[in-house]
């Protein structure tokens, strides 16, 4: 059964099929509750290999320029990528504020006590 992404409605209707690069035909979606259209009901989907962005990731936080970046995606994966895509990956992936600063509180907090020494039990029989 197929849910709205919008409303979670479920009086949806089948209104054809659009085609796609990478995934061929794509059933297309109406729901009748909020008039929204969708294409996808499993949610969003990458285009790109979760690895690509990734890699591209990690240079530009090690402080490589775009365009560096795209070429270093050229020659070790093959791939073509803009830089508005490796700008939108960064904006995507990027962690939230709330995010960091929790980690920040996790690493900078006083109630953050971890021990790492064990003690070896033993009993004498």
């Amino acid at each position: 059964m197929v849910n709205c992404p919008k409303c979670n409605g479920e009086d949806i209707i089948k209104i054809g099929t659009r085609k796609t690069q990478r995934r061929g035909l794509v059933q297309k979606y109406l729901c009748k509750s909020c008039n929204h259209k969708f294409s996808n009901p499993e949610g969003w989907r990458m285009n790109n290999d979760p690895e690509y962005i990734d890699y591209a990731l990690k240079l530009r936080s090690k402080g490589l320029s775009l365009r560096g970046v795209i070429k270093s995606l050229e020659r070790k994966y093959k791939v073509k990528v803009a830089h508005t895509t490796i700008m939108n990956w960064e904006k995507d992936f990027e962690p939230s504020h709330e995010e960091r600063e929790e980690f920040k509180f996790m690493i900078e907090g006083t109630d953050f006590n971890v021990s790492f020494k064990t003690k070896a039990i033993r009993e004498d029989i």
